[in-house]
């Protein structure tokens, strides 16, 4: 039976412990908040606030804060109506800002402390969020000096509960989240993981949720008009398990807004006199923990079963033009 807890980290070598603290502290997604504001009264008093979890070892005990925090952990980010910092490791970590921290930004105000802006390396913004204030991709492109990726969310539990509304008020599509075993569980840490072109059709599949309550469910359909439309046909060879498990960056080139973006965003990004060799990658994501990836994981096996079974009765029955199996749709 293994063990469910082990009182003797301090007897173990220096080496030993401090691999134990640097794996123990994954990478993180940092997510700052601000309440996005519907009033006066919200412009005046809002204030950030940062939703992820504070990483445990930080509280342990002297030996591993000294460890965290010499090699990165650090509290910046000072909220100027608080004085409240957050922490965030430059090197490991993610700064995701909602639609509240890009409001501001929209209106050319620096939410945080250009000392610490300049050496953030990674971002990542809600893609529909991003699309309504590209003014914000601008503010980082000019304030991020080391800015290395931006990453583009697609899919998270809060837009998926939220476009749900064959749902009760009660219910969420996710299972609710794994219990903790020990403070230093970090299973329900939201990380990003790859988009499959399979996703872009789930959103075109109908199906019975529950018969008692036969709604038209429609996995993906909060994402239409952000991701890529998928092809409607596909060649009578094509190999559908290996077609529709590619990953993004294998069909990136049918993502016609984010190539709008990078052209325009790499022209402002010539007008900053930078080099073009060091423009950031832009990367949609899924933003997701184990339990809702591995939930999403059904759904994509449930979506290729529909869809395998549409392309093997087209093809056999001859539905084809131009030696093309219609996926979706009708011809």
């Amino acid at each position: 039976m293994p063990l469910q807890s082990f009182h003797r980290v301090m007897d173990l070598p220096p080496e030993i412990r401090h691999e134990i603290y640097f794996l123990a502290t994954p990478d993180r997604v940092v997510h700052i908040r601000r309440p996005y504001p519907t009033s006066d009264l919200d412009y005046r008093k809002g204030r950030f606030s940062c939703s992820t979890l504070i990483p445990p070892l930080l509280h342990m005990c002297s030996e591993s804060r000294d460890f965290l925090t010499r090699t990165g952990h650090k509290l910046v980010f000072r909220d100027p109506s608080t004085g409240r910092r957050f922490w965030f490791n430059f090197e490991r970590d993610t700064l995701f800002l909602d639609i509240g921290a890009l409001v501001k930004i929209y209106e050319g105000i620096n939410p945080f402390p250009c000392r610490d802006t300049q050496r953030v390396h990674r971002i990542a913004y809600k893609r529909e969020d991003m699309c309504l204030y590209d003014q914000a991709i601008r503010f980082a492109l000019q304030n991020f000096g080391e800015l290395q990726e931006v990453f583009l969310i697609e899919w998270t539990r809060n837009v998926i509960d939220f476009y749900g509304p064959w749902l009760k008020s009660s219910e969420r599509y996710f299972p609710d989240p794994i219990p903790q075993r020990h403070s230093y569980d970090t299973r329900n840490l939201c990380k990003f993981t790859e988009i499959q072109k399979i996703d872009a059709y789930l959103c075109c599949l109908p199906r019975l949720a529950d018969l008692r309550r036969p709604h038209s469910w429609k996995p993906g359909r909060w994402c239409n008009s952000l991701t890529v439309f998928p092809p409607t046909t596909i060649p009578k060879d094509t190999d559908l398990a290996k077609y529709l498990s590619e990953p993004y960056e294998k069909w990136e080139s049918l993502d016609h807004p984010r190539e709008y973006l990078e052209s325009s965003f790499a022209k402002y990004w010539a007008e900053l006199g930078r080099p073009s060799g060091k423009l950031p990658k832009f990367k949609p994501v899924h933003l997701l923990t184990d339990a809702e990836h591995q939930h999403i994981q059904r759904e994509r096996r449930i979506g290729f079963r529909m869809l395998q079974t549409k392309f093997r009765i087209n093809r056999r029955f001859g539905l084809t033009k131009n030696n093309h199996v219609r996926l979706i749709g009708k011809f």
